[in-house]
């Protein structure tokens, strides 16, 4: 449809409402990084663990 068109159904008002836009189209997502890395030894019964995020 033109713009001739759309400026005629405005005119005339039986266009539709108006949308909003409440996000900017450049908004970015959230981001969040995790890492997890583990080591165990049985034998001697000791625990190595190391965690981290980003958020």
């Amino acid at each position: 449809m033109s713009k001739a068109a759309l400026d005629g159904f405005i005119a005339a008002g039986v266009a539709p409402t108006p949308e909003v836009f409440l996000i900017d189209n450049e908004t970015r997502p959230p981001m969040s990084d995790q890492f997890n890395a583990g080591v165990r030894a049985a034998l001697a019964k000791s625990v190595f663990v190391t965690t981290g995020s980003r958020c």
